[in-house]
Order: structure tokens, then sequence, then C-alpha cells
């Protein structure tokens, strides 16, 4: 059984975050996150580590995920249905998306400012992969800033 952190309201931005702080370190696993992300993001990255397994981040207010300059790497999770983007990156460190779902989200499914992302064998909820007018003009799914490696995606 999953973990559910969520809130009775029941609206995006019921509640503030899951904020990972300057060197520490949070593992996540077998979650569901719901609501929250009423100041930036479901889960707020700001310079620590966090590992997500089995995570389900959905009608965040804003960002799903916000990563201010932390490593990230998360396998098997679901960003979707946010009111910006999936994951917003807007600073320096590691971020690793492997073997998940990105879709449905407001704005970007991963939107970029840091350092490069990589975002491969995920589902962008289309088979044509996610949208970059560059690199994947007919993709039909969340769309890609630049800095993403999206290559290869799930069909």
């Amino acid at each position: 059984n999953k973990i559910i952190i969520t809130s009775t309201s029941q609206f995006p931005g019921s509640w503030i975050a899951f904020n990972i702080q300057k060197n520490a370190r949070a593992t996540l696993s077998y979650v569901d996150m719901k609501y929250g992300g009423c100041c930036g993001g479901g889960i707020i990255e700001n310079e620590g580590k966090l590992l997500l397994d089995n995570v389900d981040i959905l009608d965040a207010e804003s960002n799903g995920i916000l990563n201010s300059s932390g490593t990230i790497k998360a396998n098997k999770i679901k960003l979707h249905h946010n009111g910006a983007h999936g994951l917003f990156s807007q600073g320096g460190g590691l971020v690793v998306i492997t073997d998940s779902e990105i879709y449905s989200n407001g704005e970007f499914g991963i939107k970029n400012l840091g350092l490069p992302i990589e975002a491969i064998n995920n589902w962008w909820g289309d088979p044509s992969g996610p949208f970059h007018p560059i690199l994947n003009p007919m993709g039909q799914g969340d769309e890609v800033s630049d800095g993403v490696n999206f290559i290869p995606w799930k069909q």
C-alpha cells in the first residue's frame, strides 16, 4: 500500500510543500502526493538530495517538483495534472528521471533553466513523445524545454 500525503480540502495548493533543505537527504518510496504546491512545488528541493521511487505527484497548484539546485534521482514516478510544470529546475544539480510518466501538466512536463536533465525512457502522454520545437516538433505529449535529454522515450 502507498502512503498518501494530501489535504481534506481537495483543491490544488491546499498545503505548502514537502521541502528538502540544504544538505538534507530524503527518500520517498510508494507515496502519493496530491493537492500541494501552493508556494512553488509539491516537493521543493533546495540543495539537498532527493531519491524518488514509485511516487505519484499530482494536482499541485504550481509545479510537481521545484528544484533549486539539488540532486534528484527518480524512478517509476508520475508527474501529472500539476498547474504549471511536472518538474521545474532552475539551478544546478544532477537530475535524472527514468522509467516514469510525465503528462497532462499545465505548461511543461519538464522546464529546465539549469544543468542538463536526463529524462530518458519516460512516457510523455502520447506515443509521439514530448513536444520540443526543434528536437521533436511532432510530439503531442507534454512539452520539454531545452536542456532536457528525453530521447529515447516510451511509446
